[in-house]
């Protein structure tokens, strides 16, 4: 069973990934995950994967900057940011 939760939430128009301990009660926020729509873990819980921009991202939930896997042209915006 997971132990964290993540999901996109906007702010002043702009969204991004939040990332919260279940036993903790505030979410951070991820840096670099600004204009994400969508987001899932990986298996093993170590990667968040993200798409937004026409991209898919990933970043380690450890911390780090994301890495782009591919592009993701026509990837609808769930959210419409």
């Amino acid at each position: 069973m997971g132990t964290r939760l993540a999901y996109v939430m906007a702010r002043g128009g702009v969204s991004q990934i939040y990332l919260r301990s279940l036993d903790e009660f505030d979410a951070k926020p991820i840096a670099g995950t600004e204009g994400a729509d969508s987001s899932f873990f990986s298996p093993d819980s170590r990667w968040l994967a993200f798409s937004g921009a026409g991209k898919l991202k990933k970043v380690a939930v450890s911390g780090g900057a994301p890495q782009t896997i591919c592009d993701a042209e026509g990837a609808r915006t769930t959210y419409g940011y």
